[in-house]
């Protein structure tokens, strides 16, 4: 019952390994579907959900996991520190604010939000 797993795994990190140039393709995503489709060719399951295979790979593969959850969690602060950053941009440009506008400190056109 282990198989499947542990082929998915040893399949991705071949192409972790041999392929280093394409290295941004092999996301956690990919990892997902080969062992779903691990999974469902070797082990003969159809009918099997991704939230079992998770499961099953998490308590396999725990360094694989605690991975996947600490990428998760810098993208997501990522996301968030670049909403941040948009929302601080776009509130600099009151009137007579300018912000960082190309022309907005040489006395160019003023940006004066639209009412809503």
């Amino acid at each position: 019952s282990y198989y499947p797993y542990v082929l998915g795994n040893a399949i991705a990190a071949a192409f972790h390994y041999l392929c280093p140039g394409s290295r941004h393709l092999y996301s956690h995503t990919f990892r997902r579907i080969l062992y779903l489709q691990c999974v469902q060719v070797i082990g003969g399951h159809r009918d099997v959900t991704p939230i079992a295979i998770l499961e099953m790979r998490d308590g396999l593969f725990p360094d694989e996991a605690a991975e996947e959850l600490s990428f998760s969690l810098k993208e997501a602060a990522k996301r968030q520190a670049a909403l941040l950053k948009d929302q601080d941009t776009h509130s600099n440009l009151g009137p007579g604010g300018g912000g960082s506008r190309p022309g907005s400190a040489k006395g160019g056109p003023k940006l004066v939000p639209l009412p809503i």
